[in-house]
C-alpha cells in the first residue's frame, strides 16, 4: 500500500519519516516467520484434502455438517458470550490498575451502564467485593428507550461464594443460570476476578440475557433449513429462536422453560426412541447425532459441553429431507473452501492475538475493506511498530478513496472478480441471461417532476428492482436513464441462469405491485414498467479504453433482451407490469417454476434492428 498524491510515503524518500520511524522495532522477521507457518500449514492442508478426497470422495454431507456447522454454530456462541466476559474482564483490569475507584460508588455505575452500552447481550453489571456493598446496576432493552436502572443482588450467601471461588481459582470460564427479578428475566452469569497484588479483591458479574442468545441463534444462518438450539441438562430449553420475544411464566423457581412444554414438537422429542445414524457418519469427532421420526423424519447434531457441572447440549435439527437433497449437488471445492477459510480464520485469529493492538485492528479493517463493507469507520491509530504505523497511514488513505470508489461500482461484481482473479475479468463467450428494464410513460413522468423529486423517485425504484436482482444472484451491469440492465451466468457459473433471471423479473414484478398500491393509497398514478428476458451466448469480460473499461457483455443476446422489453409497448401498452421473455428462456426453465406460470405466445416475431425471426411470449403468474 502506498500513501496517495501529496501525502507522505511510508517508506518513501523522505528523510522525515524515515528519521521518525528509525526508532521502532522492526516486524520483519516476527511476520516472515507467522506468515510462512501460516502459508506451510495451509499448503498442507490442501495436500491433505487432495490426499482424503482421492480415497474418501463418498463422504456424506451430514458428516460434514455435524463437524462443521455444529463446530461453528458453538464458536459463535462461545463468541456471543465471550464478549460479556472480555467486558467484565476489562472493567476488572481498570480497577486493579488503579483507572476506576471501586470506592466511588457513582463513578463505578456509570463504568458500568457505558460498558452495558456497547455490549447488547449484557442486561447487568455488578461489582463484588469483601466487606463492602454490592454496586449492580441492570438494563431494560425491551423499552422504546432502553431503561438503566441500579440492581438490587442481595443474597448475600451467594456473593461469598463467589468471592471463595475466585480465591480458590475456580471461578473464571464458569457460567451459571439464574433469575434476576428486577430484569423479569433469566440470564447466563460469566465473571471477572479483580486481581492486585496476587490477592482477589473482588470479582465483575455480567449477565447475558438468554432472550438476547436466542435472538443472536435466530440470526445464524447454520445451514439452510435448520434451527439451532441450546439445552441446559436434558429437559430444561437455554435459548431458542423462540425465547426471542421472551416467555412470560419464567420464576427463581422456575428459571427456563422446560422441554415437553416449550412449544417446539421437533425439539421435545429430541430423545424419544432416537433411531441411529450410520457408525461413518460421526465417526472421528465429538458430535452426537440420531434420527428422530414425527410426522417427517429429522436429524439432531448437537454438542455436550460442560459449564460449572450441568451439562449444556448445543445443536441443530433439520429435516432429513434437506440433507438428502443437498448431498448430491456438494462438490468438493465448497467443502475444501470452507475448511480452508475456517482454518485460515482461527489461525488469522490466533496470530493476531500474539501481536500487538494495531495488528488487530489493521486486520478488522483490511478485512471489511475486502468485503467493500464501506461504513463509517473511525481511522487507525498509530504504532509502535514503523511497518504496522507506515500501513496504518497508507490504509487510511487507502479507505477515504474505496468509500467514494464503492458507489459508483456494482460491489457485488466487485466482490466475485475479487475471487476469482484476473481470469474472471478476460473477453470470452458465455451462456448468460439478459435482463432490461424500463418505466412507462417515464418522459411525461419527468415532466412532471422536478430535479429533487425525480432523482427521488428514481432511486426508490432503482432499489425495488436492485432488491430483486441481486436476491437471485444477478449483476447490475449499468442504469440507462429509466432502464436497468442486469445480467445472470458471469462471471460465476450459473447453470439456472435463465431461471433465476426469472425469479428475479418475478419479485420485481411484485416489488412494482406493492409499490403501486402505496402509491394508490396516497393518490398517485401507477407506475408501468416493462421487462425483457433473453438467454444465449454473449462476449463477456473487460470492454473499454484502457483510463476507462467496464466488465460488460454484448451480442445478439443483449440486444434481443432489449428490445423484448420494447415489444411489451407494443403487445399491452396499459399494463402495469408486462413480462416478455424469448423460448430460449422458457426452454430452460425448470417444470416445477413452469408449472406457476401462465406462458402466452405470441408466435415467431421479427424484432427491430435485427434478422430472423424469434418466437416471443408473455408470463404471468398462475391464478
Amino acid at each position: 500500500m502506498t500513501a496517495p498524491s501529496g501525502g507522505e510515503s511510508p517508506g518513501g524518500p523522505q528523510d522525515g519519516p524515515r528519521r521518525r520511524d528509525a526508532w521502532k522495532p522492526s516486524i520483519a522477521v516476527a511476520l516472515t516467520v507467522g506468515l510462512s507457518a501460516l502459508m506451510a500449514l495451509v499448503a498442507g492442508a490442501v495436500m491433505l484434502i487432495g490426499l482424503v478426497t482421492a480415497e474418501t470422495n463418498t463422504v456424506s454431507l451430514l458428516r460434514q455438517l455435524s463437524d462443521l456447522a455444529i463446530r461453528t454454530l458453538e464458536d459463535r456462541v462461545d463468541q456471543h458470550i465471550a464478549a460479556a466476559e472480555n467486558q467484565a474482564a476489562a472493567i476488572a483490569r481498570m480497577i486493579a490498575r488503579g483507572d476506576l475507584d471501586p470506592d466511588n460508588q457513582e463513578e463505578v455505575l456509570e463504568a458500568l451502564g457505558n460498558a452495558m452500552a456497547v455490549v447488547p447481550q449484557t442486561h447487568g453489571l455488578a461489582l463484588i467485593r469483601p466487606g463492602k456493598p454490592v454496586i449492580a446496576v441492570g438494563i431494560r432493552r425491551d423499552k422504546t428507550e432502553p431503561e438503566r436502572f441500579t440492581l438490587d443482588i442481595g443474597d448475600q450467601a451467594e456473593v461469598e461464594k463467589l468471592l471463595a471461588a475466585a480465591r480458590a481459582g475456580t471461578l473464571e470460564g464458569r457460567r451459571n443460570i439464574t433469575y434476576v427479578e428486577q430484569l423479569q428475566q433469566p440470564g447466563i452469569i460469566v465473571n471477572a476476578p479483580i486481581r492486585k497484588d496476587d490477592e482477589v479483591q473482588g470479582v465483575i458479574i455480567s449477565m447475558v440475557s438468554i432472550f438476547e442468545l436466542s435472538s443472536f441463534l435466530d440470526d445464524l444462518q447454520i445451514t439452510s433449513g435448520a434451527r439451532a438450539f441450546i439445552l441446559y441438562g436434558r429437559d430444561s430449553v437455554l435459548a431458542h429462536p423462540d425465547l426471542t420475544r421472551g416467555e412470560p411464566n419464567l420464576t427463581a423457581e422456575r428459571v427456563l422453560p422446560k422441554l415437553e412444554t416449550f412449544g417446539d414438537p421437533v425439539l421435545a422429542r429430541i430423545w424419544d426412541t432416537p433411531e441411529e445414524i450410520s457408525e461413518g457418519i460421526l465417526a472421528g469427532n465429538d458430535i452426537q447425532g440420531h434420527r428422530v421420526s414425527w410426522e417427517e423424519d429429522y436429524v439432531f447434531l448437537y454438542r455436550e459441553i460442560f459449564s460449572g457441572g450441568t451439562p449444556w447440549y448445543i445443536g441443530l435439527y433439520l429435516p432429513s429431507s434437506e440433507t438428502d437433497s443437498s448431498y448430491y449437488r456438494l462438490v468438493f471445492a465448497g467443502a475444501a473452501a470452507g475448511g480452508l477459510i475456517l482454518v485460515s480464520v482461527i489461525l488469522v485469529f490466533l496470530l493476531g492475538r500474539r501481536m500487538a493492538r494495531p495488528i488487530r485492528e489493521l486486520a478488522e479493517a483490511s478485512y471489511a475493506v475486502t468485503q467493500f463493507d464501506m461504513t463509517e469507520r473511525k481511522p487507525l491509530r498509530g504504532s509502535l511498530f514503523r511497518e504496522l504505523d507506515a500501513a496504518s497511514r497508507a490504509h487510511n488513505s487507502m479507505t477515504s478513496g474505496l468509500k467514494l470508489f464503492s458507489t459508483y461500482v456494482p460491489q457485488q461484481l466487485v466482490l466475485r472478480l475479487m475471487r476469482l482473479g484476473a481470469a474472471g475479468a478476460r473477453l470470452e463467450q458465455r451462456d448468460v441471461s439478459v435482463m432490461f428494464t424500463d418505466i412507462a410513460g417515464f418522459t411525461r413522468l419527468a415532466g412532471e417532476l422536478g430535479a429533487e423529486e425525480l432523482a427521488a423517485f428514481l432511486n426508490r425504484h432503482f432499489s425495488l428492482q436492485a432488491e430483486g436482482i441481486e436476491a437471485e444472484g444477478g449483476i447490475i451491469d449499468k442504469y440507462i436513464g429509466d432502464s436497468i440492465m442486469a445480467f445472470w451466468g458471469a462471471p460465476d457459473d450459473q447453470a439456472d441462469h435463465a431461471a433465476r433471471a426469472l425469479r428475479a423479473a418475478l419479485r420485481i414484478a411484485d416489488a412494482i405491485a406493492a409499490e403501486n398500491a402505496g402509491r394508490e393509497a396516497e393518490g398517485l398514478s401507477p407506475i408501468g414498467v416493462r421487462i425483457g428476458l433473453h438467454s444465449g451466448p454473449a462476449v463477456v469480460g473487460n470492454i473499454g479504453a484502457p483510463g476507462r473499461i467496464n466488465y460488460t457483455l454484448i451480442g445478439d443476446t443483449v440486444n434481443v433482451a432489449q428490445r423484448l422489453e420494447g415489444l411489451g409497448r407494443e403487445i399491452d401498452p396499459d399494463a402495469t407490469v408486462i413480462l416478455m421473455i424469448s423460448a430460449d428462456v422458457a426452454e430452460r426453465l425448470p417444470d416445477d417454476l413452469k408449472r406457476s406460470l401462465e406462458l402466452e405466445s405470441f408466435g415467431l416475431r421479427e424484432l427491430r434492428g435485427r434478422s430472423g425471426e424469434i418466437e416471443v411470449l408473455r408470463v404471468r403468474r398462475r391464478g
